[in-house]
């Protein structure tokens, strides 16, 4: 174990994470609290630091082992994050590409199925499992669950833009321009979207009403 590890360990979860290490085959009756699946998006100092310290030592080294072909060793550390942190948008969103990668998709998908069962009212769990699903063809169920994610969270410039872009991809132009209007009226950065309507001759610039006359007062009488 190495000193930066070993003084990790001397945090908030020195017990859990060091059984966490040493000690994985914990009958169901017998996990403890920590062990059992956290919630990502929870804002809890306690469960913020877990998933720093849980990221830390697996997000990257990941990464890093998927760039260099061992796509064993990597889905160890996404399937490490994903059994403490099922709706972990970045490990869910490696994971699919090691599958892919791999010739075995489908395995990613109950990766992304299980995060939406053990916590649904998570709009950013839906969108990642949308992007899986576009960046592999499946442009009406992305549709679906960019919906979904939109209903759980109107406000996300990025479910919109992304929405935007699956319409763009089954020709539904006016369904396109409308998700882009709605991912620029609430800030988003990227104008990939409207430069791709505007080269296809389909983008329609957002209505803007006229200023309102001025209302004269009756005259008096």
């Amino acid at each position: 174990m190495s000193p930066t590890y070993a003084r990790l360990l001397r945090g908030a979860f020195p017990a859990a994470l060091a059984l966490l290490i040493l000690a994985p085959a914990l009958h169901a009756a017998d996990v403890p609290e920590w062990r059992r699946p956290h919630d990502y998006y929870a804002t809890d100092a306690e469960t913020r630091h877990l998933l720093k310290m849980v990221e830390g030592h697996h997000l990257q080294q990941g990464i890093g082992k998927m760039e260099r072909g061992e796509y064993g060793y990597a889905r160890q550390d996404f399937d490490f994050i994903l059994r403490y942190f099922p709706n972990d948008p970045r490990a869910l969103l490696r994971m699919g590409e090691l599958a892919v990668r791999t010739g075995k998709p489908e395995e990613a998908v109950r990766y992304f199925q299980k995060a939406i069962r053990l916590f649904p009212d998570r709009a950013g769990t839906h969108t990642a499992y949308g992007v899986f699903l576009h960046r592999n063809g499946k442009i009406r169920e992305a549709i679906d669950q960019y919906r979904e994610a939109l209903k759980l969270n109107p406000t996300s410039a990025e479910t919109h833009y992304d929405l935007g872009l699956a319409y763009l991809d089954i020709r539904d132009y006016a369904s396109a321009n409308r998700e882009a209007h709605a991912a620029y009226r609430l800030g988003y950065p990227l104008p990939g979207l409207r430069l791709r309507l505007e080269r296809m001759g389909r983008w329609k610039a957002p209505h803007t009403p006229a200023p309102e006359a001025q209302r004269k007062e009756p005259p008096a009488h």
